[in-house]
């Protein structure tokens, strides 16, 4: 089974990088343990997603600015 989507859109859309970061990590600690999650908004992209949030979300769903825990 493979899990998809979970992020919220609007965050994406509005907010500011600590709050996709935080949404990212809501996502990934709640979905991801042991693989078999794709990190992608609940929704569409809005075309009007300020391309800094793009590359914010690319960051923090790579782990670039925050490591998972270790799975249990």
């Amino acid at each position: 089974v493979c899990l998809m989507g979970g992020f919220t859109s609007h965050i994406l859309t509005f907010g500011t990088a600590s709050e996709i970061e935080a949404e990212v990590r809501r996502c990934l600690e709640g979905a991801a343990a042991g693989g078999g999650y794709i990190l992608s908004p609940s929704g569409r992209i809005d075309p009007e997603t300020p391309e800094e949030n793009l590359i914010a979300f690319t960051r923090a769903g790579r782990g670039e600015s925050w490591t998972l825990p270790e799975p249990a």
